[in-house]
């Protein structure tokens, strides 16, 4: 079986917890690649809501945010998504 047709089926792979992830905040999956899926998000789950870029309904979008911009965001790109992870999961805040 594919690692994502548990999807398809409606079941979640072992260990999988939905009640931690994106379904519980907003409803849609994991999945954000799907325009349908984004389109769900309010401007509040982005941390640059006014291009929609960088999805951060959940901790584990917000890392990935925080390793996208890291790759392909300018220098301003970066202070702003990173203010924005740190501000809505403070857990996540960088020691310097």
């Amino acid at each position: 079986m594919r690692g994502d047709s548990y999807r398809a089926l409606g079941e979640a792979p072992s260990g999988y917890n939905r009640t931690t992830s994106a379904w519980k905040e907003t409803g849609v999956s994991k999945d954000l690649s799907d325009s349908s899926n984004r389109k769900k998000l309010k401007k509040s789950s982005f941390a640059l809501p006014e291009q929609e870029k960088y999805p951060i309904p959940d901790i584990d979008h917000a890392r990935n945010a925080l390793a996208r911009v890291a790759q392909h965001g300018s220098e301003a790109e970066k202070k702003k998504v990173r203010a924005a992870v740190e501000k809505k999961y403070p857990s996540l805040k960088k020691d310097d």
